[in-house]
């Protein structure tokens, strides 16, 4: 069934989807850039005045006919593009609106840029960007003719998915009208579990976690799930509450096969080894948790993920040294952003007494 266009309208859910958007969804662009940083997360950042000089520097050399490559290598501050230059890939523009950090400004420019042009000095989220269109596939001709159809289906999939809310609503009272079959395992375990945490009945909600974990069961071995990551983790959540270890196990395992630096699986296999407690189990989990954690790196709101599984178990001296860490990351993080402002005024002064005395 269509859920956005069927018949029956209280079988529909409120999704639609423009002409635009499947243009969009089709549409690419291939695109490079000189960052300029002001972000001190970025390695290389520099004051707010600075970054702008700098960028407005390229920008002339730039239209004096200086080669993109060598300015890429001698200004950028993004380390992951700066030998390869500025190269950021191709990106659908769906995706590039949705899914770029550099903020709306940085998005705007790109797109108004045709093939081998090359923007102004633009602010983005990170710092100053100078931006380079390498190449755009356009959304006409016989093969958009031929992806239009897949692509709106693709895009209603997209959307009935970021909808929870209504999606909830509207299975729940499809299945309680039995006016729907569900058929996909992974979609009837996670109905399941959502009615489970909703259930008053204590009785009822047993029998639908041991179901969703029968389905589950069936789910994370298909083959068109493979990379549903959000699957894998559900199941491993519904597992774990019916203390089925194993399967938790090999779910969180499976996942990590493709998945290898996913520190929501990492963890999960964690807990469930942690918790099946035989043999090496405790220490194997123990193991795995502080791969999660080093995963974690330096993010503080990745830490807190890891320090609430450490709680969860009980292990109040590892919770601590986290717990203790994410303080003193803020803390950094603090100081930095005071050195930086100072550093930004000092030059902002400085630069204002240079104009003023060459005036």
């Amino acid at each position: 069934m269509d859920l956005a266009e069927a018949k029956d309208k209280k079988d529909r859910i409120n999704v639609s989807v423009t002409a635009a958007e499947i243009k969009e969804a089709y549409a690419t662009v291939t695109i490079s850039h000189i960052l300029l940083a002001t972000d001190k997360e970025v390695e290389g950042f520099m004051p707010e005045a600075t970054a702008k000089k700098k960028a407005d520097e390229v920008y002339a050399k730039l239209q004096a006919g200086e080669d993109w490559d060598k300015l890429v290598k001698d200004y950028s501050t993004d380390p992951r593009t700066k030998d390869d230059g500025g190269n950021l890939g191709e990106m659908r523009i769906t995706g590039f609106r949705s899914q770029i950090p550099y903020g709306e400004a940085f998005i705007n420019e790109t797109l108004g840029l045709k093939v081998d042009e090359y923007s102004k000095p633009v602010k983005g989220t990170f710092g100053y960007h100078l931006i380079k269109m390498v190449a755009r596939k356009e959304a006409t001709g016989p093969d958009f003719e031929a992806e239009k159809k897949p692509l709106k289906a693709e895009l209603i999939r997209y959307k009935f998915a970021e909808n929870e809310g209504a999606y909830r609503q509207w299975l729940q009272a499809r299945v309680a009208e039995a006016e729907v079959t569900i058929l996909d395992p992974a979609m009837r375990a996670y109905q399941l579990k959502m009615t489970a945490e909703g259930a008053k009945d204590e009785s009822k909600a047993s029998e639908n976690w041991q179901q969703a974990a029968k389905f589950y069961q069936k789910a994370v071995r298909l083959k068109k799930h493979r990379w549903n990551r959000e699957m894998f983790l559900s199941a491993i959540d519904v597992f774990l509450h019916e203390k089925m270890f194993e399967d938790a196990i090999e779910t969180a395992r499976r996942g990590l096969k493709l998945m290898k630096s996913d520190l929501e699986l990492q963890a999960g296999l964690g807990k469930a080894l942690y918790l099946r407690a035989k043999g090496s189990d405790k220490k194997d989990g123990l193991a795995a948790l502080k791969k999660a954690e080093g995963l974690a790196a330096d993010d503080p709101q990745a830490l807190e993920k890891i320090r609430q599984y450490y709680d969860e178990l009980k292990l109040t001296k590892q919770a601590k040294v986290v717990a203790e860490k994410i303080m003193q990351l803020n803390l950094a993080a603090q100081a930095e952003q005071e050195l930086m402002q100072k550093q930004m005024e000092e030059e902002q002064k400085k630069l204002e007494a240079e104009q003023g005395g060459a005036e």
